[in-house]
C-alpha cells in the first residue's frame, strides 16, 4: 500500500492514506451551535434482493464519528456518485433527517486529476436538527408540545409552524414518526413581552403518505435533495432554508383543516390537550 500524497505540517511531511469524501456537521437550530447529543449517521445501502441488509432496522453504512455531531466519510472504498445521508438520534432528543447529496469524485480530492483540487473544507454538509420529544430545552423556554394525527393515525414527519400576532414566524417544529412535535417559541412578536403569547399553528405534511416499513422506522421519512457544496463554498450552500429544515420537503402540502389558535404561557412548557388534525380538501 502506498500513500496517495504527502502534505507538509508543522512537524514535517506526513503521508496521506485516505481522502475525505464528505464531512457532516449537525447543528441545533435553537442555539445555532453544534449538537451535543450523541447522534448516529451514515449513508443508506441501496436495497437489493441479492445483497441482504445486515440490520434491517438500520440499512446504512455508518460514517466515522468525529465527535457527538460531526462525522466523516472517506474514499477508502468505492462510493456512489450520490448518497442518501441518514441522521437520527435514538434517544429522541432530535428528529431524524434524510438528505440526498452528490459527492465530489475521488479524482477531484486526491490532487491527481487535471481539474482543480477540492480542499477538505469544501466537502461539508451542514444540517440543522429540530428538537424531538425528549429534547433537553433551556429553562424558561416557551414550549408547545403536541401530536399531529391524520385519519386517526400519527401524521408522521409533519412540519408545524407557529405564527405570532404580527404574522411573523414565532417558531418551527418537525414531528417525528409518532407525529409528536416540540415547538419552541423563539420570536413571540410582542414588545413588551406579556405573560402569554398567542400563536396560530399551521401544519404541512406529505400529500400522499408512504407505507410504513415494519423493520425500518425511518424508511418513509422524506429524502430532501441538497446540492453539493461548491468550491469555494458559497454561504447559501452551507446555510439555506432547506438545510435548516425550514423549507417543506418535496410532496408536502398545507393542511385543509382550520388553523389552531393557541395562547401559551410565557416561559412555560405547555402540552396541547387535543391532537392536531391534518387533512386535505375533498
Amino acid at each position: 500500500m502506498t500513500a496517495d500524497a504527502v502534505i507538509e505540517t508543522t512537524v514535517g511531511a506526513v503521508d496521506v492514506w485516505h481522502r475525505l469524501a464528505l464531512a457532516v456537521e449537525c447543528r441545533d437550530p435553537l442555539t445555532d451551535r453544534l449538537v451535543l447529543t450523541q447522534l448516529r449517521a451514515g449513508y443508506e445501502r441501496p436495497r437489493s434482493p441479492f445483497v441482504p441488509v445486515p440490520v434491517p432496522s438500520y440499512p446504512c453504512i455508518a460514517f466515522d464519528a468525529a465527535g457527538p455531531a460531526r462525522f466523516t466519510l472517506r474514499h477508502d472504498v468505492p462510493l456512489p456518485s450520490t448518497i442518501q445521508v441518514r441522521i437520527d438520534d435514538p434517544s429522541r432528543r432530535f428528529v431524524a433527517r434524510r438528505l440526498r447529496i452528490p459527492l465530489w469524485p475521488e479524482n477531484r480530492v486526491d490532487g491527481g486529476g487535471a481539474r482543480p483540487f477540492i480542499p477538505t473544507d469544501h466537502r461539508l454538509l451542514r444540517v440543522w436538527l429540530w428538537p424531538g420529544a425528549a429534547a433537553a430545552l433551556s429553562p424558561g423556554s416557551t414550549v408547545i408540545r403536541g401530536r399531529v394525527r391524520r385519519g386517526g393515525k400519527p401524521a408522521r414527519w409533519a412540519r408545524v409552524t407557529a405564527t405570532g400576532a404580527t404574522q411573523s414566524i414565532a417558531g418551527y417544529a418537525h414531528a417525528d414518526d409518532r407525529g409528536e412535535f416540540v415547538l419552541v417559541v423563539t420570536d413571540p412578536g410582542q414588545h413588551p413581552l406579556g405573560s402569554t403569547i398567542p400563536v396560530d399553528l399551521t401544519i404541512k405534511a406529505r400529500k400522499v403518505p408512504v407505507p410504513v416499513d415494519a423493520d425500518d422506522a425511518l424508511a418513509d421519512l422524506t429524502v430532501e435533495n441538497v446540492p453539493r457544496s461548491p468550491s469555494p463554498p458559497a454561504p447559501a450552500a452551507l446555510d439555506s432554508p432547506r438545510l435548516r429544515g425550514l423549507a417543506p420537503p418535496p410532496g408536502y402540502v398545507a393542511n385543509a383543516k382550520p388553523t389552531l389558535h393557541v395562547v401559551v404561557p410565557t416561559g412555560a412548557d405547555m402540552i396541547l390537550p387535543d391532537d392536531l388534525e391534518f387533512g386535505l380538501t375533498p
